[in-house]
């Protein structure tokens, strides 16, 4: 919202698909309610009107085993072999 009102004064051009993204109106910087629906009143972050952060409950049930490895084996003086 100070960024919207920053540009405002500046008379800086506020591009329309930012603050549909960030839920504002490009008017008057006024903050959207949320709203998840696609659509020209989408609003994809809510403000946090509270003192506690906000929770969007994304709770993933998908399994994830991730990992990293990077490999170097000399097989002898002239030869390796390296993977990641």
């Amino acid at each position: 919202m100070d960024a919207c009102q920053d540009l405002k004064n500046k008379a800086e051009t506020i591009r329309a698909l930012s603050a549909q993204i960030a839920g504002l109106n490009t008017g008057t910087c006024a903050v959207a309610p949320t709203n998840y629906t696609p659509g020209s009143a989408e609003s994809l972050f809510p403000p946090n009107t509270g003192s506690v952060p906000v929770d969007f409950n994304l709770a993933s049930v998908a399994r994830q085993d991730n990992g990293i490895a990077k490999l170097n084996y000399h097989v002898n003086d002239k030869q390796m072999i390296n993977t990641r």
